[in-house]
């Protein structure tokens, strides 16, 4: 019998900073699939918070190389309870469901 076939890898992209929209479509279309966790911070009126609803952490990390479909967690800096809106168009039925899942996630007040 010939040997099976040989798995490609492929590189996690570096999604650091990117907004979570962004973020998924890179990571879906590296053939992976995405989770987004939020990553809530405190409200401080007095401190512009840099890096708000980007991707602050990511796992595994950015040029790991992996097997298509390897899951791949991005961590998204929020303020529990603002508003989250996002355009669903470009993914993959299970990324938009995803997307939907971490609105409903950090939207959620404390």
């Amino acid at each position: 019998p010939p040997p099976p076939p040989e798995v490609v890898k492929v590189k996690v992209p570096n999604v650091f900073g990117n907004d979570p929209t962004s973020a998924a479509i890179r990571i879906q279309n590296a053939k992976l699939r995405v989770f987004i966790e939020p990553r809530f911070i405190k409200s401080d009126p007095r401190i512009l918070i840099k890096g708000l609803n980007t991707v602050v952490d990511q796992d595994p990390k950015a040029d790991t190389e992996v097997d298509p479909d390897t899951n791949v967690t991005i961590f998204v800096l929020r303020l529990r309870g603002s508003r989250f809106d996002t355009d669903l168009k470009g993914l993959t039925p299970t990324t938009a469901k995803e997307l939907q899942r971490f609105k409903r996630a950090a939207e959620k007040p404390e």
